[in-house]
């Protein structure tokens, strides 16, 4: 693709967790190519850095879309795929490190799901009683007996 000759769509620079963050985003429109459904092809480049440090560290990603130019422009498509990786951030991500997701050897037939589903009933748990860090609020309930007794009080206000 002739990224070079694209016009930036979009551009958002941000920060916080001491980390600053520009991400840029050029699109191209497409027709008739190898994937019938996709409309739209995109360039998405995340420069970061810590406060700390001098020089951005780069990454391109590209990503396909069905949505057409006129369903969504830049920006949308910009806040979609910071969308998406909220989701990533708040069930993905905790599945894998604070679960050790990957790791679980039950692979025959439906039985993956029975974990999972686990998993993701304590997930749900956590966070209906104000949990926002789950690996802490796993850590505190690994007894059975404290992780019983937290499905019969009230629920707090916010915890950490």
């Amino acid at each position: 693709m002739p990224w070079a000759r694209v016009p930036r769509a979009h551009r958002v620079k941000e920060s916080g967790h001491a980390r600053i963050e520009i991400r840029s985003l050029k699109v191209i429109p497409l027709n008739n190519v190898a994937f019938p459904h996709a409309r739209q092809v995109l360039q998405i480049v995340r420069k970061r850095r810590t406060r700390h440090q001098p020089r951005y560290r780069s990454e391109t990603v590209y990503a396909l879309t069905v949505l057409q130019a006129h369903q969504a422009g830049g920006a949308d498509l910009a806040r979609y795929i910071r969308e998406h990786w909220s989701v990533e951030n708040k069930s993905h991500h905790v599945h894998d490190t604070t679960f050790t997701e990957d790791a679980c050897r039950v692979r025959v037939g439906s039985a993956p799901q029975v974990p999972a589903r686990l998993r993701n009933l304590l997930i749900g748990v956590f966070r209906h009683y104000g949990y926002a860090n789950i690996a802490y609020a796993h850590r505190e309930h690994t007894n059975p007996n404290t992780a019983l007794t937290l499905l019969f009080r009230p629920k707090p206000q916010t915890r950490t």
